[in-house]
């Protein structure tokens, strides 16, 4: 009985990612699909377990400088305030829960910063599931390549090579 009443809860839960898409897509379809970040909305065991490690593996600086920078101002004032150090422990241990909840906020903020720009929202069971999800209807709606207009000089410039190439074809030119 507990066992079908686990699978059941199991088969309700969905992940909800968030989908980002960089400043400068590629041109073809495949490649900015290579290129998307999926970010999971939720709890994030790691960062809440080890903060300042996890954002230095991720690379996350500004989160690692803020969440430093919040931790020394915190036990500054309350180490100047005579707060025991057993305090000072259970706020550091707060402070990376806090952090734990907003992971998710965190990642969206710095990849906001990098000049992403978020396309979708999916759910599903996993994150192959959300992905296979995501592209099944984004990649209907995108064209196989992108086509972006020219500069007038480099319009000038592909003409006139056209222009060469027609020349040497037809025998008139060198």
């Amino acid at each position: 009985m507990i066992g079908l009443l686990l699978h059941a809860r199991e088969q309700r839960r969905l992940d909800v990612y968030t989908v980002h898409e960089g400043p400068e897509p590629a041109a073809d379809r495949i490649d900015r699909a290579e290129e998307l970040e999926f970010v999971k909305d939720g709890f994030d065991w790691g960062i809440a377990l080890f903060s300042p490690f996890v954002f230095l593996l991720r690379g996350e600086w500004a989160a690692l400088g803020v969440y430093l920078a919040v931790l020394t101002v915190l036990a500054g004032l309350m180490s100047v305030c005579g707060v025991s150090s057993d305090w000072i422990g259970l706020t550091v241990v707060g402070l990376n829960v806090f952090a734990g909840f907003e992971a998710s906020t965190i990642e969206r903020a710095i990849l906001n910063y990098r000049g992403y720009s978020e396309i979708g929202t999916v759910t599903g069971r996993n994150r192959n599931e959300c992905e296979r999800r995501f592209f099944e209807s984004w990649l209907a709606d995108q064209p196989a390549l992108s086509v972006t207009r020219a500069a007038p000089r480099d319009q000038h410039a592909i003409a006139s090579g056209l222009g060469a190439l027609f020349a040497r074809w037809r025998g008139t030119g060198a």
